[in-house]
């Protein structure tokens, strides 16, 4: 039987303000919103998320940020002046992110998943990572992983 929240709400339903009404004392007026990232109700599910995480599996085995080097990748370093490449970096934000993101996926598979990669035998368990944007547009990624070995 599935939870009166998780069900899915008919145009009806949304229009009747008895069921609004409900909806809000119940406090599940904006649930709806926990599935758009930048909402707090999606940071508040996530972080429900990970909570449950820590109680199941326990404190992390590390805490790991990467920082996007945009000013400084090795393809553009003699190329273009420092100048050159923050104001190309601040007018491109979505280039430099999905570059960063596509980079960062490679990376995760290698290191995490991969039979070669540094963590090898001792597998990844589980996961969370968060992306964070600096003033200048600069994305970074907070990721805690769990180990298998660290586990026992």
């Amino acid at each position: 039987m599935r939870r009166e929240e998780d069900q899915q709400k008919t145009a009806r339903q949304e229009l009747d303000n008895n069921f609004i009404k409900d909806l809000v004392t119940r406090n599940e007026a904006t649930m709806f919103l926990r599935t758009i990232r930048s909402s707090p109700q999606y940071w508040e599910w996530k972080k429900m998320e990970l909570n449950a995480t820590i109680r199941q599996l326990g404190c992390p085995t590390f805490f790991i940020t990467f920082k996007n080097r945009d000013i400084s990748l090795d393809e553009a370093r003699n190329e273009v002046s420092r100048e050159r490449k923050i104001d190309l970096v601040s007018k491109d934000t979505v280039k430099v992110a999905r570059y960063f993101e596509n980079r960062m996926v490679e990376l995760f598979k290698y290191s995490f998943r991969s039979m070669s990669g540094p963590f090898y035998p001792d597998t990844v368990v589980d996961f969370f990572w968060s992306v964070e944007f600096q003033n200048r547009g600069s994305p970074h990624i907070h990721k805690l992983t769990w180990h298998k070995d660290d586990l026992n």
